[in-house]
């Protein structure tokens, strides 16, 4: 594996296109009647600790 690091103009353009995939995931399973928001939530909670 080969690891290259992106222009910051792609790493911006992914970020935008990458940023509501958390969101959508999280409404369509409170949609279902499941805790998709309290769980996103408390999963980006654990990732600013650490």
């Amino acid at each position: 594996m080969t690891f290259v690091d992106l222009p910051a103009g792609d790493v911006e353009k992914l970020n935008q296109i990458l940023s509501t995939v958390g969101s959508e995931w999280a409404e369509q399973l409170d949609a279902q009647g499941k805790p998709g928001t309290e769980i996103l939530e408390a999963f980006r909670s654990a990732l600013k600790r650490n």
